[in-house]
């Protein structure tokens, strides 16, 4: 059932789980939420923005690059507000707990999405054949319905 990439598998679900349950939930969810909701809305939204700026900086390569910034530090701090809002919420010794078991259940989550993504890169890779290794995971057997999709798209990118 289990195997010797199993092992591994699981060391890196508990290193996540164990990271995250000693952050708690509003922190670890807020802290990647931060800079990924930032980055997203300035990919989206730096053009618009240059626009506008072009009129007052005349280089546009220094438009855009600031527009994305501005985008990016508006969202990073209002999503960082929120953060410390809800933080107050899970103040309590109570709550604080919940926070870090909520923590723990994000942090397992987060290492079976990055379990997820190591086996499509072993998977959808044409250099080193990884079937024997997989065959016998029960990891793998779990994902297998998630990744097929993307091992199959990772092959056909290689191909």
């Amino acid at each position: 059932m289990f195997n010797a990439i199993d092992v591994f598998f699981v060391f890196v679900l508990l290193i996540f789980a164990l990271m995250a349950a000693a952050k708690g939930l509003i922190k670890e969810f807020f802290g990647k939420a931060s800079v990924i909701c930032g980055i997203a809305a300035a990919v989206v939204f730096y053009g618009r923005l240059a626009f506008y700026a072009s009129n007052y900086i005349k280089n546009e390569i220094i438009s855009r690059i600031l527009s994305f910034l501005v985008i990016f530090i508006v969202v990073y701090l209002l999503i960082k507000i929120i953060q410390h809002l809800s933080a107050k919420i899970f103040s309590s010794e109570i709550m604080g707990g919940l926070d870090h078991a909520l923590g723990f259940l994000f942090g397992c989550a987060e290492g079976l999405a990055v379990i997820a993504f190591l086996i499509v890169l072993m998977r959808g890779q044409p250099w080193i054949d990884f079937r024997k290794i997989l065959s016998g995971s029960f990891f793998y057997k779990m994902l297998a319905d998630i990744i097929s999709g993307p091992s199959l798209y990772m092959q056909g990118f290689f191909a």
